[in-house]
């Protein structure tokens, strides 16, 4: 994602902001890449807000996104995502719908392995194409009663880059009834995976998420990209 000299850091910084915008239907919250495999709860709504930016200043990325699973529909979440990117090759604004399917609910202890379908769509505003588009299968499993894994894979087709695959995992550890931790890995080439780390407060009696994450991508002389988020649910 982001290199070496203060120009290159600058566009694998944007490279990387990318990867996230092509994600943006993330249940496991927010800014986490890896997905898990549930839906927000029937008949309720939630808005994923984050900002990430790299820690020399050179990218960053805003996003806002609403969604909701209709009572009628469990195991169906409907949503959107509206972005504000900012890279070396200047300023983007990208918008999209999002859908994703719980095929098998679960994921919980005792409730056995949850798998979930997701497809995002983002659209560059101004411009009249479709920037990116994705593909995951999430797969979320207990192990335990304070620990839960997620694993995804999928294709992401980017403008300019063709299409590729993603892989991705992670771990959350439920510290405390109102913190939890998560680390994860995920790639979208060859090699090393990057990866991200942060933690998680949950207030309201579970209505909102605050997340603080960092992430490092690989690489000699990568600079890590700082995520302030909050999830509101209602």
């Amino acid at each position: 994602m982001r290199l070496g000299s203060v120009r290159v850091a600058a566009a694998a910084a944007f490279a990387a902001l990318t990867l996230l915008a092509c994600s943006p239907a993330l249940a496991a919250g927010g800014a986490h890449v890896v997905d898990d495999a549930g839906v927000e709860t029937p008949g309720h709504c939630h808005v994923e807000n984050w900002l990430s930016r790299s820690a020399g200043g050179e990218g960053a990325l805003l996003n806002f996104g609403p969604a909701c699973t209709p009572a009628g529909l469990p195991t169906l979440e409907l949503g959107a995502a509206i972005q504000r990117i900012r890279g070396v090759d200047g300023t983007h604004w990208l918008a999209g719908p999002t859908v994703k399917w719980a095929i098998r609910p679960g994921g919980g202890e005792g409730e056995g392995a949850g798998i979930g379908l997701a497809f995002a769509l983002l659209a560059e505003q101004g411009a009249g194409r479709v920037d990116s588009a994705a593909f995951t299968l999430p797969l979320t499993v207990a192990l335990g009663p304070h620990v839960t894994a997620n694993l995804n894979l999928g294709l992401i087709g980017q403008r300019g880059r063709g299409v590729h695959a993603f892989q991705g995992a992670q771990l959350v550890y439920a510290a405390a009834d109102d913190i939890s931790l998560m680390a994860e890995v995920y790639s979208t080439r060859a090699g090393v995976p990057d990866a991200q780390a942060g933690l998680r407060w949950t207030v309201d009696g579970g209505r909102i998420d605050v997340d603080l994450l960092v992430a490092r991508a690989a690489g000699d002389g990568d600079r890590p990209t700082v995520t302030l988020g909050f999830t509101v649910r209602r």
